[in-house]
């Protein structure tokens, strides 16, 4: 049974945010890797002050995720409550910093 690997470092977590963001931004540029659509479908989401990125936990919580990954991860055990858990032991905390909201709803 294949099963994504779940981050261990932040370095991880850094690497996947920016690719999700660059991903994203490709996507909105025409490149079609299928980000866009799961837009609505992220909850978990969380904010990387030094980059200045947010990013969902069931992208951002596998090692080595890519668009073509995520569109395909059917089969592979993802399960947002086993990233939120990894996110949650490498020090990110829920906040209620209505300035991140805000830059949420606007970023979704």
């Amino acid at each position: 049974m294949l099963k994504l690997q779940l981050v261990e470092s932040l370095d991880e977590v850094k690497t996947n945010i920016k690719r999700f963001n660059d991903d994203l931004i490709k996507d909105y540029d025409g490149e079609d890797l299928g980000l866009i659509g799961f837009l609505s479908t992220f909850h978990q989401w969380y904010y990387i002050d030094d980059l200045y990125l947010f990013g969902p936990s069931k992208f951002i919580g596998y090692k080595h995720m890519d668009s073509y990954t995520y569109k395909n991860k059917h089969g592979l055990h993802a399960d947002g409550r086993e990233t939120e858990k990894a996110l949650r032991s490498l020090g990110f905390v829920e906040t209620k910093d209505p300035s991140l909201h805000v830059k949420l709803e606007f970023f979704t």
